[in-house]
């Protein structure tokens, strides 16, 4: 796991944020997003991350986090 130290820019669903987190769980839980409480999926620079490892994904510099939620209706 890659410490979290000192910020970088990161690109969440199109926009650049700044953030220390250093792995995927870190920075939804920065981000106050909760897989407990709410349906959704990540991917890191277009790759699907299971959410199994999403603690262990460590983020760098520029990398790209995609979050999407299911819509529900017709």
């Amino acid at each position: 796991m890659q410490p979290e130290s000192a910020d970088r820019t990161l690109w969440l669903n199109g926009q650049a944020v700044q953030t220390r987190a250093g792995t995927l769980h870190a920075l939804l839980a920065e981000r106050g997003l909760d897989a407990a409480q709410r349906a959704f999926a990540c991917a890191v620079n277009g790759t699907f991350i299971p959410r199994a490892r999403w603690a262990e994904q460590a983020l760098a510099a520029q990398d790209r986090i995609d979050i999407v939620a299911p819509v529900v209706g017709g």
